[in-house]
């Protein structure tokens, strides 16, 4: 059963009509011969062996193409599709897709209509399994999947996917994540009791998705096989493919296998962990910044926005080693080992386990409210509650303690002090201690400005993570923590043209991070991603098993990404190697900020520049003149406050404080009052 919500995906691209024609081009060898002889082959490879049902919608328009066996769905309804042998032995061709229903338009991110269509599925066409793949959008654990273009870009978030399977009437054989960010914990739980096996991504996809010609040909060679078998396959083949055809999708992809009769226990141990950590935040506040560190060091997917880490890089870190207990931690990893029973991943992504979890601690009001109706731990959602300004259900303590607000704990409301030295702004905190070395800051950024005096406006550079510049005693101890900028007077810039550099993803716990360049090409804002390793100094490794780093290594292109939509931060899949788009012209461009706010749909123009199949990208002198500076602090739980900016001049050798600026007071990190 392919439910395929075509949403922007189609209208703009065309990925579903491309998706359809690979179903439609697909055919076991039997059909190649007369189907009665077809039918009667008893080595259980006959076509009528699998059925293929179909049900589009979601999106303003089609984009139909001319093939052999051409399907034109009609944007204005729901459709319903068989695909399978012809029932006239005279046809042109043994295989042809048909409609089968026209259904009034209705949300495809409503529960209501995916249950309706896995049990018409069910009801229509018997069989002794049943698979289901949902083709779309998707956000991760915050968001869920889908966007419906006629129903004000309608959301399905967990709660509803999760309703949708417990009315559909049908166990299912295995299910198929066609959308980015789906193979997490809470996706796994919320489809867990109407699914035995999940086939799903960590990361975003391409455009393309999976395999679907190679898996459709293995499914009717095998339509024996089970969830686990077939799901191996799809990630296998998938992967080959983008090997061949577009070699960094290949790198950065992520695929797992995923037992969903393994979730259960699972979701139950980490409620375990996460009412320990709760208990840590009442006492041994280094134990809690460890683990908190490792949930925010771990490595990342998406764009940055959606908050996704991969469990297993969390659970292995050094950090929570030494922090929970090890019958606690040998029980996690058995469970993810049962839970994942394959999982494959490129180069860029070694870090991957093949199940993420949300760093929830990151998100707002409004974001928790979607997130607490789709977490599967109470204990997790108490946390939530104190560390936050966000109030959970009461339904929570029924089963959990309510921990005391942040606010009523000191050690967790630092106050950092704004400080000049050597003519440029740092950022300083007293050390803390409480018994042990404890740290309540997790990372310092600075943010880049500069005038767009043709237009009036304050245009964003980028963000850089700031220098620990703490001073050090004979016995590597601090005094106090200090953070101040990164090569002053220097910034990068593609070809000698001063870019947007924003960071954006953490790769392999904290030593790896992926930035995002704006561009406009052929009138669509696009990102071109970099990675660059930041290698520790050497003599600094055992400061804190982080010290110093060296920022002098240099950036590597990954790829091209459309970026996000900007109604609902969903990532697009539209994703392009930098020699796919080689020749073409583009131009750099600056978001305007406002307020402290950057905006990605008011952009400043660049310089045009020729896409060449290695863009350069190297730190380059910053030309002369006037910038500003704002730093970004974060805490222990990756909340973070913005400074005020301050003026910078530039003269060409020295970067220091604009004359008249001042510098000075406190930063309170203090989280307000619910």
């Amino acid at each position: 059963m392919f439910y395929i919500c075509g949403a922007d995906l189609e209208s703009k691209h065309g990925y579903g009509t491309e998706n359809l024609d690979e179903i439609i081009g697909c055919y076991p060898m039997a059909a190649d011969m007369h189907p009665t002889i077809a039918e009667n082959d008893d080595d259980g490879g006959s076509p009528t062996n699998v059925n293929i049902v179909i049900e589009t919608g979601g999106t303003e328009k089609w984009n139909p193409k001319q093939t052999e066996t051409p399907v034109t769905p009609d944007a204005s309804k729901l459709q319903r599709w068989y695909y399978g042998p012809a029932e006239d032995p005279e046809a042109a061709s043994f295989y042809e897709c048909s409609l089968v229903q026209d259904l009034p338009l209705e949300s495809m991110a409503s529960a209501e209509t995916l249950s309706d269509f896995i049990r018409w599925g069910a009801e229509t066409y018997p069989a002794e399994k049943y698979g289901l793949v949902l083709w779309g959008h998707g956000g991760g654990s915050r968001t869920g999947l889908f966007i419906d273009e006629n129903f004000d870009r309608d959301i399905m978030h967990l709660d509803e996917l999760k309703r949708a399977m417990d009315n559909c009437g049908t166990h299912l054989e295995m299910i198929l994540f066609e959308a980015c960010m789906m193979a997490n914990v809470e996706t796994a739980w919320a489809v867990r009791e109407q699914v035995s096996w999940m086939v799903a991504s960590e990361e975003t996809l391409p455009g393309k998705g999976s395999n679907l010609r190679e898996w459709l040909l293995f499914l009717y060679d095998n339509p024996w096989c089970d969830g686990r078998q077939l799901g191996r396959y799809i990630c296998d083949s998938t992967y080959e493919m983008y090997g061949e055809e577009d070699r960094q999708c290949a790198l950065s992809s992520t695929w797992s296998v995923i037992d969903l009769s393994c979730v259960d226990q699972l979701v139950s141990d980490l409620n375990l962990l996460f009412r320990e950590v709760g208990s840590y935040y009442q006492g041994d506040t280094s134990d809690l910044f460890l683990f908190m560190k490792s949930f925010l060091k771990a490595e990342e997917y998406g764009l940055g926005t959606e908050h996704m880490k991969d469990l297993g890089n969390i659970l292995l870190d050094y950090n929570v080693q030494i922090t929970i207990s090890r019958e606690m931690r040998e029980a996690l990893m058995n469970d993810l080992d049962n839970t994942v029973v394959y999982c494959l991943k490129g180069s860029d992504r070694t870090s991957s386990r093949g199940l993420s979890i949300c760093l929830a601690t990151s998100l707002g009001k409004e974001d928790l409210d979607i997130y607490a109706d789709n977490c599967p731990f109470p204990a997790y959602l108490a946390f939530l509650d104190a560390v936050t300004n966000w109030d959970a259900p009461e339904t929570v303590y029924e089963k959990e303690e309510r921990l005391p607000a942040i606010s009523t704990i000191e050690e967790y409301n630092p106050v950092l002090e704004k400080a000049v030295e050597d003519g440029q702004p740092v950022i300083k905190m007293e050390k803390q201690l409480n018994g042990e070395e404890f740290w309540t800051i997790a990372n310092v950024f600075y943010r880049m400005y500069k005038e767009d005096e043709t237009n009036e406006q304050m245009i964003f550079l980028g963000r850089h993570i700031a220098t620990d510049t703490s001073p050090l005693d004979e016995n590597m101890d601090v005094e106090f923590c200090r953070w101040s900028i990164t090569d002053p007077g220097m910034w990068q810039g593609i070809d000698g043209e001063l870019c947007c550099m924003d960071m954006s993803v953490t790769l392999s716990n904290g030593g790896e991070y992926i930035y995002r360049i704006p561009i406009l090409t052929n009138g669509e804002l696009w990102y071109m991603r970099c990675e660059r390793e930041y290698a520790m100094i050497p003599e600094l490794r055992s400061f804190y098993d982080e010290g110093e780093y060296d920022h002098s290594s240099e950036y590597t292109v990954l790829d091209l990404q459309e970026g996000y939509d900007h109604s609902n931060s969903f990532p697009t899949r539209n994703v392009k190697e930098a020699p796919q788009m080689a020749g073409q012209e583009y131009c750099l461009v600056y978001p305007v900020d406002e307020n402290g706010y950057y905006r990605l749909d008011k952009l400043s123009l660049g310089k045009t520049m020729t896409m060449y199949k290695r863009p350069l990208i190297e730190d380059i002198p910053l030309p002369a003149g006037d910038y500003y500076l704002a730093f970004e602090i974060e805490d222990m739980f990756g909340r973070a406050v913005t400074t005020d900016k301050v003026k910078m001049n530039w003269d060409g050798n020295v970067l220091s404080m604009a004359e008249g600026e001042s510098w000075e007071g406190t930063v309170d990190f203090i989280y307000s009052e619910k």
